[in-house]
């Protein structure tokens, strides 16, 4: 035996606008405005906020290059005087002397010089 249970349906009722609001659908008011404002304030807030926060993380990484190159330019500014004292050194008269003994060298006692000829060396052939 079942029981007979009736249910009572009621219908969902529309949602009646009044002219007014039908007029302004669509339309866009104060605190939207407003909303729309806040909205697009805080999102260039942030963009900038993010470009600023860029400018500083490059900045940064340039200085650090740039005193890297600085103590690379120290170090070869180094080499390049011990090069130089190096080299004259390498150029004074007494290291030459001294070359001179080592490797049996005479000196010589008279140098003599050939004058420069006016005259052509080779002939041509008619």
């Amino acid at each position: 035996m079942t029981a007979n249970i009736q249910q009572h349906i009621t219908p969902r009722r529309e949602k009646k606008f009044s002219s007014a609001m039908k007029n302004n659908l669509g339309l866009v008011d104060h605190t939207t405005a407003a909303l729309m404002f806040g909205i697009a304030a805080v999102a260039i807030v942030g963009m900038l906020g993010f470009f600023y926060l860029q400018q500083v993380v490059h900045t940064a990484s340039q200085g650090t290059d740039v005193h890297q190159l600085e103590a690379s330019i120290s170090d070869l500014k180094e080499k390049q005087r011990k090069l130089e004292l190096e080299g004259a050194q390498l150029r004074s008269l007494k290291n030459i002397e001294g070359d001179m003994q080592e490797l049996n060298l005479v000196p010589t006692d008279k140098v003599s010089y050939l004058a420069p000829v006016d005259e052509h060396l080779a002939v041509r052939i008619p």
